[in-house]
């Protein structure tokens, strides 16, 4: 799971990473259930969002959203 005090930058950085195919961020970032398989030579694993990822990346966006109001209200302020 990423840490909880990134900024939008990083978190963009960890989805294009995904979105991309860097191993090093899937890594990171998804969580990795073995599958079974006949063939007892080879390993494969489903690979998923962890919940605590899905949140971090969430509160970012909701922290964003909050600011933009702010500086939106601030703005209309100005205005009058």
């Amino acid at each position: 799971m990423p840490p909880t005090d990134v900024g939008p930058l990083i978190l963009w950085q960890m989805a294009s990473g995904v979105a991309h195919s860097n191993s090093n961020m899937m890594i990171l970032l998804l969580e990795r259930e073995g599958v079974d398989l006949s063939e007892p030579t080879s390993e494969e694993h489903n690979m998923s969002t962890s919940v605590g990822t899905l949140a971090v990346f969430y509160r970012v966006a909701l922290d964003m959203v909050e600011a933009l109001i702010e500086l939106i209200d601030t703005h209309n302020q100005l205005d009058k």
